[in-house]
């Protein structure tokens, strides 16, 4: 998911969180991820949690789930392939640190 271009580290992905209310009840709330990585797209469920999200992207029988959390400073997201009647295989995990307030 990372590639080397002029000796930097580069990320092959990129996503982004939204809210939209659905259906005829204005009081649903339904949070998708928008994500590319490595020419694919999608759109996925976003589950919240107390503190992070988690998402699946469905892979015929596999299953990629992702798990976030987000707390004193810092974010760690992991990413796991789910076979049935496998072990989970992580294959991604990302820690992220603030170094700074934004303007």
């Amino acid at each position: 998911m990372f590639s080397v271009w002029m000796g930097r580290i580069r990320p092959n992905f990129s996503s982004t969180r939204s809210h939209r209310r659905t259906g005829s009840n204005p009081a649903t709330k339904v949070y998708t991820l928008h994500s590319h990585a490595m020419g694919n797209v999608g759109d996925f469920m976003l589950t919240l949690s107390p503190d992070g999200y988690t998402w699946d992207i469905p892979a015929g029988p596999i299953t990629i789930h992702y798990t976030a959390v987000i707390k004193d400073g810092a974010w760690r997201e992991v990413g796991d392939r789910i076979v049935p009647g496998k072990d989970p295989v992580r294959f991604f995990e990302m820690n992220l640190k603030r170094v700074g307030e934004t303007d």
